[in-house]
């Protein structure tokens, strides 16, 4: 996903008309600066697949006290307790509601809330995760082979819930992340591939783009196009995202020409990372020293640990994570407070260059053979619920920064963990 998606196919761009380049918002030439964070990106993947075959991380894998807590940990029974489902589904709406009602729920969000609500946002969007969770929990169940019909329905109930609040999120990946959740439980419990799905994981994509994109624009643009957005309101959130109409709000938002952009290569453009990584790139080499107040990139990835777990109310000076803003304000040079993605090795060049790039993805690459082999996803169902709980952060890396990576290993990964031996009831072995 990291390198096939973002700094892959959607680089066929590059090759179209520079006139059709243009409408999409990229510019129509390559620079060194680009070719640069491509040479950035080939490292990145030799140092990924180095860390994952290399004989440190073999080591790890069948180190004898890991093996005994792997054996000890993961002997439960293939359904969860009775209450682990209701109880995930009410937490994550709880969560939800509770990001609304104070006006930090996704891209409905404003940064000056963010801010202030910054001492606790975290754990909101920790008990949203639940959601997700809940999902795999339910995908796990549904393709038991033995399922009752209770089963059947917490599925459907519980993937409609995660669709929808995907739509209500204002992010594309999670609409498509319902989707692509299921096929996994499906091929771990079953070892088949439902083509259903597989047809609904682009659909759902060309979709979601069709309907967050004009309620982005929406939301930014309130005043120009007469829209009342309410960021504290689900029912307004819902109201805009159902009642904006594509075709108008894209009309409102290109320039005089009125030339449009094919989907298809809309959907490109918006996910490729290569221009605006290589941005990054060219204004890390023409600025030796960040200007004052840009992150401390490197820090952010040494301190990760404490920053897991220290809250906000202990350490007033932890930093607030707003590096998107200041890359679209400082590096993009815009005058908004929207977050651009730089990209992961964007952000790993800016803490210390081909160095750091390297080693940071020969790390993601150990950990996700450990990880892999540590929860034997293909034998445990709990076991199989950690892997997926870590599989963004192991895997669907390319727009995150590395030090979310990092806080998520340190952090997330014992969570689940524990949450796990809660929902599962273990497995007793009867001598007689």
């Amino acid at each position: 996903m990291t390198f096939i998606l973002y700094f892959g196919i959607t680089n066929l761009l590059y090759f179209l008309p520079a006139d059709l380049i243009r409408i999409t918002g990229l510019l129509p030439e390559v620079t060194p600066s680009m070719n640069k964070l491509m040479f950035l990106v080939m490292i990145g993947a030799l140092a990924m697949w180095l860390g994952y075959w290399s004989p440190i991380a073999a080591r790890v894998t069948f180190w004898g006290s890991l093996v005994r807590f792997r054996s000890r940990y993961f002997k439960f029974g293939r359904e969860p307790k009775s209450w682990v489902l209701p109880v995930l589904v009410l937490i994550s709406l709880i969560s939800r509601l509770t990001q609304v009602r104070l006006g930090v729920f996704g891209y409905s969000s404003s940064y000056e809330r963010l801010l202030e609500a910054a001492s606790y946002t975290q754990y909101l969007y920790l008990g949203s995760l639940l959601g997700t969770l809940s999902l795999v929990v339910a995908a796990f169940q549904y393709y038991s082979p033995n399922r009752s019909r209770g089963a059947i329905i917490w599925f459907f109930g519980i993937f409609i819930i995660e669709l929808i609040f995907g739509f209500l999120l204002g992010f594309k990946t999670a609409v498509v992340m319902p989707f692509i959740i299921v096929l996994l439980c499906q091929y771990m419990r079953t070892g088949r591939l439902s083509r259903y799905f597989l047809i609904a994981i682009p659909l759902s994509l060309v979709i979601a783009f069709a309907v967050i994109e004009p309620f982005r624009y929406a939301k930014t643009e309130e005043e120009k196009l007469g829209v009342e957005f309410n960021s504290t309101s689900l029912t307004n959130i819902a109201k805009t995202l159902s009642g904006t109409t594509p075709a108008a709000l894209y009309a409102a938002s290109k320039t005089a020409t009125k030339e449009q952009a094919s989907l298809l290569v809309s959907i490109m453009a918006r996910a490729n990372l290569t221009y605006t990584g290589a941005v990054g790139i060219q204004y890390a080499d023409d600025n030796e020293n960040l200007p004052e107040g840009s992150p401390e990139f490197l820090d952010t990835i040494i301190y990760a640990p404490f920053y897991a777990w220290i809250p906000r109310f202990l350490w007033e000076s932890k930093p607030v994570w707003d590096i998107g803003v200041w890359y679209t304000r400082t590096v993009m040079g815009y005058g908004h407070n929207g977050a651009t993605a730089m990209g992961l090795f964007t952000y790993l060049y800016f803490a210390g260059g081909v160095i750091v790039v390297f080693g940071s993805l020969f790390f993601i690459g150990f950990m996700q053979r450990v990880i892999f082999f540590f929860t034997h996803p293909w034998k445990s169902d709990a076991g199989a619920i950690v892997f997926m709980g870590m599989l963004s952060s192991t895997v669907m890396i390319a727009e995150g920064a590395f030090n979310g990576v990092m806080v998520s290993f340190f952090r997330d990964f014992p969570l689940i963990l524990i949450l796990t031996a809660f929902c599962y009831a273990r497995i007793r072995i009867i001598l007689r």
